[in-house]
């Protein structure tokens, strides 16, 4: 670089302006390169920061649950029939040493928030809509 602001200061004025233009041009293309770099090593471990937050969350929240679910299992027997009005369908998982078993349903998760999904029409034809339900969600009733 100090060969090149040498080599410049000898050539003709129209040509240092010239060198210097191209120099100014580099240094704004290195300056977005270096902080394209400092974000690309910065973003991942603010997404690793964020991920372990909400499994921490997440982790408190189903161990609510779990005490909730214990402190009043009648409710919750209506909170799990709620959120899968079509039932469960159980079937035994093959692991070694430990009994799990696999639920599969179709979950109605608006109808536990006091709202639920439908069609509606409108001049631009069908679109989907919410619309409150009159009864209280069993969710409130099991967390009491």
């Amino acid at each position: 670089m100090d060969k090149f602001a040498e080599l410049a200061l000898e050539a003709p004025a129209e040509a240092r302006g010239v060198f210097f233009t191209k120099v100014g041009e580099r240094q704004k293309e290195l300056t977005a390169l270096e902080a394209r770099l400092r974000t690309a090593k910065t973003v991942p471990a603010a997404m690793d920061l964020e991920v372990r937050r909400l499994e921490t969350e997440a982790r408190r929240r189903l161990e609510e649950l779990r005490e909730s679910i214990g402190r009043n299992p009648i409710e919750a027997r209506r909170f799990i029939q709620e959120l899968f009005p079509n039932g469960l369908t159980a079937s035994p998982l093959p692991t070694p040493g430990e009994r799990r078993m696999r639920l599969i349903g179709v979950s109605a998760p608006g109808r536990l928030f006091g709202i639920e999904l439908g069609n509606s029409a409108s001049p631009a034809g069908s679109h989907s809509c919410c619309f409150p339900r009159s009864t209280s969600p069993p969710l409130e009733r099991l967390a009491a």
